[in-house]
């Protein structure tokens, strides 16, 4: 009876040391620093930075998507958005990704989505050679503004692929000097004349591009030459106006590869400058047009 009494007590003892509870350990410093690295990770996978809009990509071949920047997303889509003043650093920018695009592809077109305050003569050239050096093909559109050497780069488009949307404005003139110079007078004038020749390039290509006469360019530059969408159709500085799929009343248009059926082409009349009372016309002309004179029939010399 003493003995079965002793192996119970025993018995005890072993369970009570088996469920016995020990004493609680605290996470070290490393340990909790490890644990926070883990979920910023985690949270860095899944939530969008706010330094620039950024959109889901999934590269080719992989199965998990990651965050890019909208502008890096369009580029791998062989769009390059210009939005900012064109200085040196910005066109070295955009001459660097088209090169990098013709190496990926010489077939594949780009496109260059325009809607920028300006640019600095001496980079905008830089971006316009590098366009025609291009193998693949190359288009452009005016999303809403195109000012100075912008308006240059937007007529630089392959012919047929020059494009802009129906409130999209141009406004096209010669470029001074960049920056204040100064120096001798003889230093001066060497810099100007420099610039001049800039200008008068550029003048060479519009007249190449757009049909126009040199005089009449240069009589159109003396001032500040602004167009809408329809009348740069007219001046020949782009092809056609994309419209507004089944938002307005119904036009006539033309097969269009790469924007569809809605283009509205340089064959039609566009009737810019009408409005409501037949004596606020343009002075009574039927087809108005910024410095538009009787005898023009587009878009003519500043006056």
């Amino acid at each position: 009876m003493v003995r079965k009494s002793l192996g119970a007590a025993a018995l005890v003892l072993q369970c009570t040391a088996a469920f016995t509870v020990l004493p609680q350990q605290q996470p070290s410093a490393a340990g909790w620093a490890h644990a926070r690295t883990q979920v910023e990770a985690y949270r860095q996978d899944i939530r969008m930075p706010s330094t620039e809009p950024q959109v889901p990509y999934k590269p080719p071949g992989s199965d998990q998507a990651t965050w890019v920047g909208v502008n890096q997303r369009l580029q791998r889509s062989r769009i390059l958005m210009v939005g900012k003043f064109i200085d040196d650093e910005y066109a070295n920018q955009l001459i660097a990704m088209m090169l990098y695009l013709e190496k990926e592809s010489r077939d594949k077109p780009v496109s260059l989505y325009f809607n920028s305050p300006g640019a600095n003569l001496r980079p905008a050239m830089a971006v316009f050679d590098t366009m025609q050096q291009m193998a693949f093909p190359t288009s452009t559109l005016n999303l809403g503004l195109a000012t100075g050497m912008v308006s240059f780069l937007c007529a630089a488009g392959d012919k047929g692929k020059r494009f802009a949307l129906p409130n999209a404005r141009f406004l096209m003139q010669r470029t001074g000097m960049e920056d204040a110079y100064r120096g001798q007078a003889s230093d001066i004038g060497i810099e100007v004349g420099q610039m001049v020749k800039k200008n008068n390039r550029m003048e060479e290509a519009l007249t190449a591009i757009t049909g126009h006469t040199r005089d009449k360019i240069r009589a159109d530059f003396q001032r500040d030459f602004y167009l809408s969408a329809a009348e740069a159709v007219q001046y020949g500085v782009i092809d056609k106006v994309l419209m507004p799929r089944d938002k307005t009343r119904k036009m006539e248009s033309t097969k269009d590869l790469q924007f569809g059926d809605n283009a509205f082409t340089r064959s039609q009349d566009p009737t810019f400058g009408e409005f409501g009372g037949e004596d606020q016309r343009y002075g009574g002309q039927k087809g108005g047009g910024w410095g538009r004179t009787p005898d023009s029939d587009g878009p003519g010399t500043a006056v």
